[in-house]
């Protein structure tokens, strides 16, 4: 079982599934842990400002892609988040609701399965927020990759306030279904901030992610985590974790 330590009173617990033929996904990786104590210490700076910070938490829904076993998510609701929804492929979604009521947070975090460029997926996954948010009127979802239709339906006020993701993508050929799946899952109040180990195959993200119309802002230094991002953890940086937040451009279509 892995830990995390939110407060003194406080700490998420996930299990991992290391008997998985593809256990990918099901444990936590380096660049998990640097995004939770990221959004730990990002929400201890903002409480000792009196400023809402990057994050911005408390009371937001939060979308988490690639959850595996859901530890940033459950990271980000036991830090106020008022609803969390942890996505990621069919064969992993048991074991993010096992975590959720490990954690005993059936309240407010949900899973689902999310497969990226599915749109009856990402449709579903908005209208699971739309849920989760109180608006519980029935409507019809287009299933459409047109991000204005997406929009016409729903409203900004049914996307997710902020998107977390880490160590999303190990090759180049996922790097076009995930920024067209974040493209269809944001809206453009919708705050993106994903931790990705630079590793071969990837090294195209920016210039995908620009493709699809998104913008990639650099995290003011006084929010990233004074231990998770010293140069004394030589494996964080000789591996190239870094942090990477995104809002989507204005003439996304």
């Amino acid at each position: 079982m892995r830990e995390i330590q939110i407060s003194v009173s406080v700490v998420v617990k996930v299990e991992e599934q290391w008997e998985l033929e593809n256990d990918a996904g099901a444990v936590v990786w380096d660049a998990a842990l640097v995004l939770s104590h990221f959004l730990i210490h990002s929400q201890e700076v903002s409480s000792l400002q009196a400023t809402s910070g990057p994050t911005g938490l408390k009371g937001k829904t939060v979308l988490e892609l690639g959850s595996g076993t859901g530890v940033v998510g459950l990271v980000a609701a036991a830090l106020g988040a008022s609803a969390v929804l942890l996505t990621d492929l069919c064969h992993l979604t048991s074991y993010l609701s096992s975590n959720i009521k490990l954690n005993s947070m059936e309240g407010c975090v949900m899973s689902l399965e999310l497969e990226w460029g599915n749109p009856a997926h990402i449709s579903a996954v908005l209208k699971q927020l739309r849920k989760m948010k109180g608006k519980n009127q029935e409507f019809e979802v287009p299933v459409s990759p047109l991000k204005e239709n997406l929009g016409d339906a729903f409203g900004q006020q049914h996307f997710p306030d902020i998107i977390l993701g880490s160590d999303l993508v190990y090759k180049l050929s996922e790097l076009d279904s995930l920024f067209f799946t974040l493209a269809l899952l944001c809206g453009p109040g919708t705050t993106i901030i994903l931790c990705q180990e630079d590793r071969p195959g990837t090294e195209a993200f920016h210039d995908v992610a620009a493709a699809h119309g998104f913008i990639e802002r650099k995290l003011p230094e006084q929010v990233l985590h004074p231990e998770w991002r010293s140069e004394d953890i030589a494996s964080f940086k000789n591996q190239g974790i870094r942090f990477r937040r995104f809002t989507i451009s204005l003439g996304l279509k």
